[in-house]
């Protein structure tokens, strides 16, 4: 394996701030808004700091550990997709738990 260089590493974090704003803008849309399996929401949400927030963590894990930010963008919104979808073959609350502990890795490496 080649060692990243720093040009990798801010493409990389680039790339993970754009696309994890889009990530950022669905999780709000779907906690704020409506998502087919937990119906309508009831609670406000900031589209700016979910947007935000879901930019900067996946800027800083590819700025940390380069193209892997791309695999953990796939991941969440293969999630996302799973969730929503309401597929039998996992209970709802276990898919609930992961997007959670998705969701607060990527603030917890922002910070």
């Amino acid at each position: 394996m080649t060692k990243l260089t720093l040009a990798d590493r801010l493409w990389a974090a680039a790339l993970g701030a754009l696309f994890g704003g889009i990530v950022g803008f669905a999780l709000a849309w779907l906690f704020g808004v409506y998502s087919s399996t937990m119906g309508p929401s009831t609670t406000p949400v900031d589209f700016s700091h979910w947007i935000a927030w879901s930019a900067i963590g996946f800027g800083a894990v590819g700025l940390l550990f380069g193209p892997f930010v791309g695999t953990l963008i796939g991941v969440v919104v293969n999630g996302i997709f799973e969730f929503e979808r309401g597929d039998e073959r996992m209970p709802v609350w276990v898919l609930v738990l992961v997007l959670v502990a998705v969701v607060a890795g990527v603030f917890w490496s922002a910070v």
